[in-house]
């Protein structure tokens, strides 16, 4: 993997190519007939905590936080912005003791305002949530959409204190267009993120949430465009279980529900 050098170097061996990942927390949760979101961290903690293991015991090197959707716009509709920081911290807490030594990576999903269409438009809201986990290994803005995304890796990587010296890996999700074209929902090719990756300041790129998209196509794509950055996949789906709601066109219509509210 191709990371600078001022990341930490265990997390560079970990997320290695072919090493094991734990993902999809949330749907997991779903899958069982619990709450996938956030509140989980504490009305069910030991739950989220016994899913890490089962990752870490299926050969999972690295691990997400249950946090895709901790930011305030999302914990607002709850009514638990005021507990962003307390779950937060849960989190990261119930991802180490399940974890049996995986690093952890903070998972970061779009960060939407209410009645706007641009993800992470809010910069106070993108660093509240960085802030939030502090003490994780690594950030991942995952399942995101635009070019925006990549603005939201840079602004972390230069205005975020607590993120500091930390590898930012970006992962898109894309479906097929009318022509049969791989596109985010912005309508950006992924050459256009391969291109880009580097200057940004993103340490691995990839690709999630979508059974359309071709497990070669995010490597194939930053060697066709000179990118130095590591390619991730996950095909957003949780190991032995069907999601409940399968497939890229169902996340499309749930990021546009909350770029609406």
């Amino acid at each position: 993997m191709t990371l600078r050098s001022r990341h930490v170097p265990s997390l560079r061996t970990h997320l290695r190519p072919g090493a094991a990942h734990g993902w999809g927390d949330g749907s997991a949760l779903l899958a069982q007939g619990l709450d996938g979101s956030e509140r989980a961290c504490l009305s069910h903690a030991g739950r989220v905590r016994a899913l890490h293991a089962d990752y870490a015991k299926a050969g999972a090197r690295v691990l997400l936080t249950n946090t895709f959707q901790l930011n305030p716009p999302a914990l607002a509709r709850q009514g638990l912005e005021e507990h962003l920081e307390a779950i937060a911290r849960k989190a990261l807490q119930l991802a180490r003791l399940g974890g049996g030594g995986a690093r952890v990576l903070g998972d970061v999903g779009p960060i939407c305002t209410p009645g706007g269409n641009e993800e992470f438009s809010d910069r106070a809201a993108l660093a509240r949530v960085l802030a939030a986990l502090e003490g994780a290994d690594g950030i991942l803005f995952e399942t995101c959409s635009s070019p925006a995304a990549l603005s939201a890796v840079e602004y972390a990587l230069h205005r975020v204190p607590e993120v500091e010296g930390l590898p930012l890996l970006l992962s898109l999700s894309y479906y097929r267009n009318a022509a049969g074209e791989l596109v985010t929902f912005s309508g950006h090719r992924p050459e256009t993120f391969a291109r880009h990756a580097v200057r940004h300041g993103v340490a691995a790129l990839g690709v999630n949430c979508g059974k359309e998209i071709d497990p070669g196509m995010s490597r194939r794509s930053s060697a066709d465009t000179a990118s130095t950055r590591t390619c991730l996949c996950s095909p957003g789906r949780t190991p032995g279980r069907r999601t409940r709601r399968d497939g890229i066109r169902a996340r499309r219509r749930r990021w546009r529900r909350a770029c609406r509210r």
